[in-house]
């Protein structure tokens, strides 16, 4: 485009005004025609009838201050960041990062370093939603263990990165950061605006680590994308080195980096743009089968990286993300669907990584639900200091015929769980392995032991279909058997703010409100989150403490509904449910 401007304004200079006024007079007219033909093309060539107005009312300009489902959003102007009116908005507490950066990463490594810049579809689509969204296939990143930076990006001035991001990337030792971006024509005022003077600098300097420091993420990208004059230049050095020292005070560790400067420092070997160009552009086969989907297995902390195999494989058993049927927890389920025939079995990673393990002895859990004679367990990969390796199978009775292929076999118990779903059968174990390292665990599909399959009139072996199917709703890992101290439900202060019931046309009602809580004596850091049920009504899932309940469909007939807030602790354990707190709203009568 600069050429263009160039060559108008030469045009505009060396020839006389009836020129330039006949050349006016040409470019109107073809406007003119253009808007006529395109006006004509738009319309169906068949209809002969005249065309209803079917135009609808365009809807309500978004307002940050009014309560909504809570949502992530970018500041558009420097009017906004200047006022600071984001932290007057309804959806700022919820955009609050719960998850800090992982211990040992205020520094940087001592090794080339990749910086991932989300670019998918101008940004702030189904990750906007902070309480979750309804798209199961929604685009997410997964390959945590290969990303060092990740930066939010929009062609907003301000792009804010939305909370489950940041969540994500702290649970994966991943740095975050928010972009500044100045571009187009209106970008050359907001310049002229931003490096007005060397205090209004620094002001938008301050005002950017403020956003970072109260959201918690870890830095901001700066993208200048407009001719400066050369008077500008130490202003904009000034703006930089104001943001620099302050996110520096304010968040060790932190990062400011220029876009275009970023490989040139040394500090990031290379960088990759528009990760999300594979499932914007749908290349087959699909994007879920080619990138292993998996979408919150029950609110997972560290994400599964699952084996991916095409269409073309034989494997008997397919794996494959589950998010129709009845999770364990929220989310979705790891299933494994196919052919298993007589002692066959059946491996496919989970998990890879390195866990150094001490003397305590590492305690496993996991549910199943399963169909009859399909069995699932975990087979554990640990390495010593001398490279020796060591295969441990977790597992119910009756896998002697399988105790060949592990170094060691260690049967499961089954935990009687009465508040959990329906068919869910939960498993636990524990292994001690001082010394070693944990690096790969994995999912093992097989049958019972023949030995106790019931034989037919002549003796012969009787086996069922040969059809398995089984599904892994939850896993955690940790090394005390201790379970958390969940206080009473007396121990709590439950407030709901912003509550509106609305009557339908027959007798039904819905309620929207605004819940938050908090323990009397202050000390709430143990309950990373929160589980929200309406009775027995699974809800969602709060990071912070506050949740918004949006147009919630109350019962015919009921009187009212009771909030309850479970809390959870580190180690995927949740407080039961006629012990947590809860908040119990009467519908008005109707007059």
């Amino acid at each position: 485009m600069l050429p263009l401007r160039l060559r108008q304004a030469y045009l505009d200079h060396r020839f006389s005004s009836p020129l330039h006024k006949f050349l006016t007079l040409i470019r109107q007219k073809v406007h003119k025609l253009f808007l006529f033909l395109f006006s004509r093309m738009s319309k169906p060539i068949t209809s002969s009838k005249p065309e209803l107005d079917s135009s609808a009312p365009d809807p309500p300009q978004f307002d940050p201050t009014e309560p909504s489902a809570p949502v992530s959003y970018p500041i558009k102007t420097l009017e906004e960041l200047d006022s600071r009116s984001y932290f007057d908005s309804f959806h700022y507490p919820f955009n609050k990062s719960s998850v800090p950066p992982q211990a040992g990463t205020t520094s940087s490594p001592d090794r080339p370093r990749l910086l991932v810049c989300h670019d998918m579809a101008g940004g702030y689509g189904d990750d906007k939603w902070v309480q979750g969204g309804t798209n199961g296939d929604a685009y997410a990143i997964w390959h945590w263990h290969l990303i060092d930076v990740f930066v939010y990006f929009s062609h907003n001035l301000v792009a804010l990165p939305p909370v489950s991001w940041t969540n994500t990337a702290h649970h994966h030792g991943v740095k975050v950061l928010g972009t500044f971006i100045v571009e187009w024509d209106a970008g050359r005022a907001i310049a002229d605006k931003l490096l007005a003077t060397e205090e209004s600098s620094k002001m938008y300097a301050e005002r950017l680590t403020e956003l970072a420091v109260a959201l918690g993420f870890d830095g901001w990208l700066l993208n200048m994308e407009v001719s400066l004059n050369v008077s500008q230049i130490p202003i904009l050095k000034t703006f930089v080195s104001h943001l620099t020292q302050t996110m520096h005070s304010a968040v060790p560790g932190s990062l400011t980096n220029f876009a275009l400067d970023v490989l040139k420092k040394g500090d990031v070997s290379a960088a990759v743009f528009a990760p999300g160009w594979v499932y914007e552009t749908k290349q087959p086969p699909d994007f879920q089968t080619a990138q292993n989907h998996i979408v919150f297995l029950s609110f997972l902390r560290f994400s599964p990286l699952l084996e991916y195999k095409d269409s073309s494989t034989t494997d008997a058993i397919k794996v494959l993300v589950n998010l129709n049927d009845a999770s364990y927890r929220g989310g979705s389920n790891i299933t494994f669907k196919g052919n298993l025939q007589g002692n066959a079995n059946f491996t496919t990673r989970l998990f890879l990584g390195e866990l150094p393990l001490g003397d305590s002895p590492l305690q496993f859990t996991y549910s199943v639900k399963s169909e009859a004679n399909s069995l699932l367990g975990l087979y554990l990969d640990f390495s010593s200091r001398e490279g020796e390796r060591k295969f441990v199978l977790l597992a119910p009775t009756g896998v002697d015929h399988l105790s060949s292929k592990f170094s060691e076999v260690v049967t499961t118990r089954q935990v009687e769980n009465l508040e959990t779903s329906s068919g869910w059968v939960i498993q636990e174990s524990s292994i001690s392995m001082s010394g070693h390292t944990l690096t790969e665990i994995s999912a093992v599909c097989y049958r019972p032991d023949p030995r106790f399959l019931k034989s037919d009139d002549h003796g012969a072996l009787v086996h069922s279909s040969a059809e398995y199917y089984a599904v892994l709703g939850h896993l955690t890992v940790n090394t005390s058997k201790q379970k958390p101290n969940f206080p009473p439900s007396s121990s709590w202060v439950v407030e709901g703010q912003h509550i509106k019931w609305s009557q339908g046309s027959d007798s039904s009602k819905t309620v929207s409100v605004k819940i938050i809580w908090n323990l009397k004596d202050g000390n709430d850091s143990a309950f990373p989150k929160f589980n929200i049920y309406a009775e027995k009504e699974f809800l969602g899932v709060a990071r912070v403490q506050a949740f918004y309940v949006a147009d919630f469909a109350v019962p015919s007939g009921s009187s009212g509904v009771k909030l309850y807030i479970q809390a959870c602790g580190v180690d995927g354990s949740s407080q039961k449910m006629d012990a947590s707190p809860f908040l119990e709203l009467e519908a008005p009568k109707v007059q």
